[in-house]
């Protein structure tokens, strides 16, 4: 079967050349007779009479016919036939489908019904070893095994799984599903506005414990709920943080400094002992008493992830191991203070010496790797370090505290890059953020001016490529504005608020910007600031790099006239597509496509996702699925589905010869869910909230959470591509709760960290 054409007479060339290509169309010989390389090949002609053929799922479709859907394998065989209202594929090689009278069947890929379900859903989706059926917003969704049993149930308000006649002013469900906190309000001759009188119950409303008044709780786990105590009477101790497993076990803080649970178990610590008890049974699994020597005292201790650094009367520090509680004498002089981690293998401490403070660095062992000295200083202090540990700043006051500086050090030589600033930022090593009486610079790692930004008081710095991307506020959190500059220091453009830089894989020189808004616009910029194609829409294809960051492969923008330009890269060309509603690249190809009013009636056209060339005009294919095994789809034509692999054409480069359509390409990696965000700083400002996220690497943005509630409840949400971002029209005197998860693109998919971070708070002004 060839495409149709309306040529009906061609030369003895051409119809040796269209023979040779097998169904390539007469309008592509010339392109073709360049290089020598098919368009594309046959895998299966076009004899698939379907009304749609959708995704698909392995290397099946899933098609309709009638508005009745089934599957069908490469071969264009049957495999369900086109008798249910719906289909989807899940992971396990199985597909759920959806009766008239819609009752769902989970079938596996050679059509065989495994398990027919009782019940009707509206909707159902997950994977072969679990199964989510929708039943109404009213009656919620069920947890289903593949065999059909309701594992559990989930309902669209938990409130309704509460079955207990004892009425609470609120109810929350916790992740086990199996409880809830229930709480009553309480008033207090302090004003203290948030205390809450606290139980942890069953479903069915009995009382596993009763926790008391609490100013705040954490849902940490599936068994542990942190809360905070809070006694009125007592005026030496107002808060007491306890814990609470779903048995109704407690531990308390009581005198303890603090606490934190971490993989091995709960953690309380003072400056007389660690304790350590088991995650599961509340029992104590172990205790380290820094000294047994009544006559001896522990002047100062330093908690961190791996172990537990003590000073014993100034003379000696230790460290003992969390994991293996062996113990360490350290090199480090007995009068340091303040002692710290700044980085995997380096330590951090104070010292005095006549005139002068002094901080130094230590190795593991407490051996002194580096000094910096200060003279006539009131007070020096460790600063902000920067995530990647290759930077210290440290921070100090002179004249009677009247005066306040930062310098910042390159943690690995020691050398000072920064001096006498009144304010330093730095998220990677590599640039800065320094503020000097109230004038912000952009600084290189080697300690260079290479830009004054203007007044304000703090600010960040984003590289991309060549690129920079500068966010800057006012001391108190006010945003003023952000800026793209190239890496000598040149400001390019002012990009806004909501905005992106993305860096493009084989034009190093240029770099995408996204301006989000109500009419988001996009624009390619080299770095001299030169435009070079900029518009409504854009379409790209991109990667995930080794370091797990997302890079543009492909890019083609669409001006106000709906026409379409890609971005070749190559001595900063661009390539006219052609005017189309809509556009994506999807491998070798681009696909461009028209519709009317409704959306209806498309008409598509196919180019060579390298430079433009065209493979397939309008009129030739009525549809094209997405693609499987790499560059292969079903394609339309003449009312009729077969099924092609589109190579990689040129106009002018000779191709090299193309791979076997049998041979399966190299599937797509799997995306990892990223870590999870964590809060750097929230400001308040005028009926706005400022919120700073850590970056997380592989991250494509942030989703931020915000409500009144500490709970969440009734809580807004909204999407970031920045790891800072300003809520608007917030209520003033309010106090808002924030906590934020990180995300990955997995196609057009969100992919979010798994826990959300830790909540921060503040009150609007």
């Amino acid at each position: 079967m060839r495409l149709k054409t309306s040529i009906k007479k061609i030369s003895a060339i051409g119809l040796s050349l269209a023979m040779t290509i097998g169904m390539v169309p007469i309008w592509s010989t010339q392109a073709l007779a360049e290089t020598a390389q098919k368009a594309y090949e046959v895998i299966l002609e076009p004899t698939m009479v379907y009304d749609n053929v959708y995704s698909s799922f392995g290397n099946k479709f899933i098609v309709s016919k009638n508005s009745l859907s089934g599957v069908v394998g490469e071969d264009g065989k049957e495999i369900i036939p086109c008798i249910y209202s719906g289909i989807k594929g899940i992971y396990g090689n199985k597909y759920l489908a959806q009766s008239k009278d819609s009752i769902w069947s989970l079938i596996d890929e050679k059509g065989n019904t495994v398990t027919k379900f009782q019940k009707k859903y509206q909707d159902m989706h997950g994977s072969e070893d679990e199964l989510y059926g929708y039943i109404s917003d009213e009656e919620g969704t069920d947890l289903l095994d593949s065999k059909g049993n309701v594992i559990e149930h989930f309902v669209a308000n938990d409130s309704d799984l509460y079955t207990g006649t004892i009425k609470y002013d609120n109810i929350i469900l916790l992740t086990d599903r199996k409880h809830f906190i229930a709480a009553n309000y309480v008033k207090t001759t302090s004003d203290h506005e948030d205390v809450e009188h606290l139980y942890l119950i069953t479903l069915d409303g009995k009382i596993v414990k009763d926790i008391g008044e609490c100013t705040g709780w954490t849902d940490e786990n599936n068994s542990i709920v942190r809360f905070v105590q809070y006694d009125e009477k007592n005026e030496d101790s107002y808060y007491n943080t306890g814990y609470v497993n779903m048995d109704g076990k407690t531990i308390m803080e009581n005198n303890y400094d603090d606490s934190a649970i971490i993989d091995l178990g709960i953690e309380m610590y003072d400056n007389n002992e660690y304790t350590l008890y088991d995650l599961s049974t509340f029992k104590k699994i172990w205790t380290l008493k820094y000294t047994s020597n009544e006559d001896e005292k522990c002047e100062e201790y330093v908690i961190n992830d791996k172990g537990i650094y003590f000073n014993i009367d100034n003379k000696n520090w230790y460290y003992v191991d969390k994991e293996t509680h062996t113990k360490k004498t350290l090199a480090v002089d007995g009068k340091v203070s303040r002692l710290q981690t700044v980085s995997d293998n380096l330590l951090l401490g104070f010292g005095d010496d006549s005139d002068k403070k002094i901080a130094y660095i230590f190795d593991l062992n407490g051996n002194v790797k580096n000094k910096f000295e200060y003279k006539d200083v009131d007070y020096l202090a460790n600063d902000i370090n920067d995530s990647n540990g290759k930077i210290l700043t440290l921070r100090y006051y002179t004249d009677d505290w009247e005066n306040e500086y930062v310098d910042a050090y390159d943690l690995s030589t020691g050398k000072k890059i920064l001096q006498k600033y009144n304010d330093i930022n730095t998220d990677d090593g590599k640039w800065f953020i320094a503020q000097k009486d109230g004038t912000l610079y952009l600084i290189n790692s080697n300690g260079e001016n290479i830009a004054t930004i203007g007044k304000g008081g703090y600010g960040y710095v984003d590289e991309v490529g060549q690129f920079l991307s500068v966010r800057f506020f006012t001391s108190d959190g006010k945003y003023l504005g952000t800026y793209a500059y190239n890496n000598k220091g040149k400001k390019l453009m002012d990009i806004g608020d909501q905005s992106d830089l993305e860096k493009i894989d084989f034009a190093n020189d240029c770099v995408l910007v996204t301006k989000y808004g109500e009419k988001t616009s996009y624009e390619i910029i080299d770095v001299d600031g030169t435009s070079i194609i900029k518009g409504t829409d854009c379409a790209t294809d991109s990667k995930l790099t080794s370091d797990d960051m997302w890079i543009i492969t492909k890019i083609a923008i669409k001006d106000s006239n709906n026409n379409w330009k890609m971005f070749t890269g190559k001595n900063k060309a661009t390539v006219n597509l052609g005017s189309y509603n809509s556009l994506y690249f999807s491998g070798n190809i681009v696909v461009g496509y028209n519709y009317d009013s409704k959306g209806q009636n498309r008409t598509y056209e196919i180019m060579s996702s390298v430079d433009g060339t065209m493979i397939i005009p309008k009129g030739q294919i009525g549809g094209i699925s997405e693609p499987y095994d790499g560059n292969k789809y079903a394609v339309k034509v003449n009312g009729k589905w077969g099924i092609y692999k589109f190579n990689r054409v040129t106009a002018a480069t000779t191709p090299s010869t193309p791979s076997t359509p049998s041979t399966p390409s190299t599937p797509a990696a799997k995306i990892k869910t990223p870590s999870n965000a964590k809060v750097a700083k929230v400001k308040a400002g005028k009926k706005k909230v400022t919120i700073s996220v850590k970056k997380v690497k592989g991250a494509k943005g942030y989703l931020v959470q915000y409500s009144t509630n500490k709970k969440f409840k009734g809580a807004k949400s909204k999407y970031v591509k920045k790891n800072s971002a300003t809520i608007k029209k917030l209520k003033s005197k309010k106090t808002y709760y924030f906590r934020v998860k990180a995300y990955k693109m997995n196609g057009k998919k969100k992919v979010l960290s798994k826990k959300w971070s830790a909540v921060k708070k503040v009150k609007v002004k």
